[in-house]
C-alpha cells in the first residue's frame, strides 16, 4: 500500500497471514493473484474451458476448491485487513491521477458512468470480498473496482479492503506480542 493510502486505514487495520484470512478475503486475494494476475501461477485449479455467463461462477468454484492449496503454498504471506468508510474511499478514488483528470472530482457523474458501462455484477451483501488497495500512488485500488462500485450502489457505509503491508505497517502492528 502506498503512503497516500495510509490515511484511509489509519491505525485501524490488522496484519493477518493468508491462511488466517476470512474465506471471502482469501477468495479475493487468490482471484487477484491467480486469475487476474500471474503471481500465484504455481497452484493448479480448475479453469473452465468455455466462455459465457456461467464462466465466472465456475472459475470461482474452482478457486474455492483450491483454497487449501493456496493456503499451503502462501499461507504465511502477510496481508493488511481493514474496513474503510465509503466516503473516504470515494474521496481517495477521485484523487487518482486518471480519474482526477477525466472527472474533475465529480464522484456522482463518474460512478453513474462506471455503473452503466462496466457490465458490473451485483455483489452480495454477506461475505463481501474486499477491494485490493494499490501499491501505487496514482490509483486507489489494484483490484476490486466492480466490487467497490457495487458496494457504493448498495449504500454500504464501509468498504472492506486488503493490502500488502509495508514495513511501517508490520512495525506498527507486530511490535508487541499478540497485537494484530
Amino acid at each position: 500500500m502506498h503512503e497516500r493510502h495510509d490515511k484511509l486505514v489509519g491505525d485501524d487495520y490488522e496484519i493477518v497471514p493468508f491462511h488466517d484470512l476470512p474465506k471471502p478475503y482469501q477468495m479475493a486475494v487468490a482471484w487477484y493473484m491467480a486469475v487476474n494476475g500471474g503471481a500465484w501461477e504455481d497452484v493448479e485449479f480448475e479453469v473452465p474451458d468455455f466462455d459465457g455467463p456461467d464462466r465466472a461462477e465456475s472459475l470461482k468454484k474452482g478457486l474455492e476448491d483450491a483454497l487449501p492449496l493456496f493456503a499451503e503454498r502462501y499461507g504465511d504471506v502477510l496481508f493488511g485487513v481493514a474496513s474503510v468508510p465509503t466516503e473516504a474511499v470515494k474521496a481517495s478514488v477521485m484523487q487518482d491521477e486518471e480519474l482526477a483528470a477525466d472527472w474533475n472530482g465529480e464522484w456522482d457523474r463518474y460512478h453513474a458512468w462506471y455503473a452503466s458501462h462496466a457490465n458490473m455484477p451485483d455483489h452480495p451483501r454477506d461475505d463481501r470480498w474486499p477491494c485490493v488497495l494499490s501499491s501505487w500512488e496514482s490509483e486507489t485500488f489494484q483490484d476490486g473496482w466492480h466490487r467497490f462500485h457495487s458496494y457504493c450502489l448498495a449504500g454500504d457505509a464501509d468498504i472492506p479492503v486488503v493490502f500488502y503491508p509495508a514495513q511501517r505497517h508490520l512495525d506498527a502492528k507486530m511490535a508487541a506480542p499478540g497485537i494484530r
